[in-house]
């Protein structure tokens, strides 16, 4: 089993210009290495038309993804600068810039070593997103797994010993007030819960709506929480995006929120959602939209992970000062050290599957996060999803790799 002496971790970062798209890549010796991806002339244009094949969901389910496969196949290439298979890092860091946002940089297909066969990526090494150098230093100053030994850590594929895997806690829970894979939601919720021996809260139950208001009190937890599992559908606002989040049941009571307003005192105001529900929601329930904008006026969490099962929560619009605007990088801004989410529209059989290999590697065989992640798509790869992009690929992680 190799020792933590023997993980190599690199960093790929982008630059956009007018003129130019480059890429710099830092290898595990800390050598820094910059080299040309493209014209902005050439590559934006591709960028934009793969990006809007990825927020159709008819074309995600159809898998009729032509713009992704050549993407992973030919164009992409570009963005990686010549690797052998000797010299891959076990971990990679990536920070993109400008448009190359979103970018499924884990699906480009480089060649095996002495061998004909393409593999993805995110196959090959464990990939992890930082929307720039700063967030993911705070990703990593704030992750109560770095306060581990890192040489008790497993890095293998072979079990630990007994006793070896820490305790950490979870909630998990959610709902699908579009149609009628309750009983779905519910299974991988379950699932996400029995993995960990700490506390197990599952949400969703017929008498205790799965909504705004349950969302924050779960995040008002007293015990500190290692995980949380929110399982939901997700909506992106084209225009706003910080009205962006998640399609939760509405309210049964009324809620209150307590504002300070003046002198320190404070008053209780009905608790309302800062944004209607979209008009083209069709749904069989009551819906009220828990958005980005009042999470982050809302919750404060301490979590190593948050495992974001919600269609598109990591898909966003990049804000002034390259800041993109998601519901995945809003967990990361309210204190998790660590966000899976998907990148588009997730198919709810591959999710489950993702689900159920990542927390094998991550609670089971004690995994770092990243590692967990190349299993779970090394799993997936060697099964039904092999020559099904949209679905191998629409898991990411973000923030800290450990």
């Amino acid at each position: 089993m190799p020792s933590v002496s023997d993980i190599k971790v690199a960093a790929l970062e982008f630059a956009v210009t007018a003129r130019d798209v480059t890429g710099i890549w830092t290898g595990s010796n800390g050598v820094r290495e910059r080299f040309w991806v493209g014209s902005s002339t050439d590559l934006i244009p591709k960028i934009d038309a793969l990006r809007s094949e990825l927020r159709d969901p008819m074309l995600i389910s159809t898998g009729e993804t032509l713009r992704l496969r050549e993407f992973k196949a030919s164009w992409g290439r570009s963005f990686l600068p010549p690797m052998r298979m000797e010299d891959l890092p076990d971990v990679l860091v990536v920070v993109p810039h400008g448009p190359t946002h979103d970018l499924p940089i884990h699906l480009i297909d480089i060649s095996a070593h002495d061998s004909d066969t393409d593999y993805p990526l995110g196959v090959l090494i464990g990939i992890t997103y930082a929307s720039s150098r700063s967030l993911f230093m705070r990703t990593v100053s704030r992750n109560p797994a770095r306060r581990r030994d890192l040489n008790q850590w497993h890095w293998g594929e072979s079990e630990p010993p007994d006793g070896q895997i820490p305790v950490r806690s979870v909630m998990s829970g959610g709902v699908d007030v579009l149609g009628s894979q309750d009983e779905e939601f519910q299974e991988i919720c379950r699932l996400v819960a029995e993995r960990f021996s700490g506390e197990r809260t599952i949400f969703l139950d017929r008498e205790f709506p799965y909504s705004r208001s349950t969302v924050k009190a779960a995040l008002r937890h007293e015990a500190p929480l290692s995980v949380l599992c929110v399982m939901a559908h997700g909506w992106v606002d084209d225009v706003n995006h910080r009205m962006s989040g998640l399609l939760v049941e509405r309210d049964l009571g009324v809620s209150m929120r307590a504002i300070p307003m003046h002198g320190g005192r404070y008053f209780d105001f009905r608790d309302l959602p800062l944004r209607r529900a979209p008009r083209q929601i069709k749904s069989i329930k009551d819906v009220e939209v828990l958005t980005a904008a009042e999470l982050e006026v809302d919750a404060k969490i301490a979590c190593e992970l948050v495992m974001l099962l919600a269609c598109s929560a990591g898909w966003g619009r990049v804000l002034q000062g390259d800041e993109p605007a998601s519901l995945a990088e809003t967990w990361l801004k309210i204190g998790a050290a660590s966000v899976a989410a998907p990148l588009w529209d997730a198919p709810i059989a591959a999710v489950h599957m993702w689900t159920n290999e990542f927390l094998n590697a991550w609670t089971r065989l004690d995994m770092p996060k990243s590692l967990a992640m190349r299993y779970a798509m090394k799993r997936m790869h060697e099964g039904i999803f092999r020559d099904a992009p949209e679905r191998l690929g629409v898991m990411t992680l973000r923030g800290d790799w450990l």
